[in-house]
């Protein structure tokens, strides 16, 4: 069984996350590891670093910068209504939950969860495309 590892770079864009298809075989048994699209994990720092210095309004601005990069992306991403509807869900439901440690008492616990959102988002988003383009994808 193969892995194959694409960072940030590769998956930096909805086009270039589309060319995965290219070195991706969908007739093959593999594992694809996604990084977070790019700039997203050093956002998502930035984020956490003002929960940790209690600047809730500059967690909120950053929070709100990042999800709009994101909105864009799914639009570029996504062709039908359906891939559009799921990848807005997915990105509604990470921003709600970043932006839910504003209520919290911010730990490095905390912190490791938001940094994770990136790779999450970028997986989910990818298979979310493979299922809209009819790839199978578990």
């Amino acid at each position: 069984m193969k892995v194959l590892k694409f960072g940030g770079t590769s998956v930096g864009s909805p086009e270039r996350i589309k060319k995965l298809l290219d070195i991706i075989n969908p007739e093959e048994r593999q594992i694809v590891v996604l990084s977070a699209v790019s700039g997203t994990t050093n956002s998502l720092l930035e984020i956490s670093q003002a929960y940790l210095a209690a600047d809730k309004s500059k967690a909120a601005e950053l929070t709100a910068i990042l999800k709009a990069k994101y909105d864009l992306f799914i639009k570029e991403l996504f062709s039908s209504d359906e891939g559009l509807e799921n990848g807005k869900n997915l990105i509604d439901y990470h921003f709600n939950l970043i932006s839910s440690f504003a209520n919290a008492h911010f730990t490095a616990i905390e912190e490791k969860i938001i940094l994770a959102q990136g790779e999450l988002i970028s997986t989910t988003l990818y298979h979310f495309y493979l299922t809209e383009i009819g790839v199978k994808s578990k």
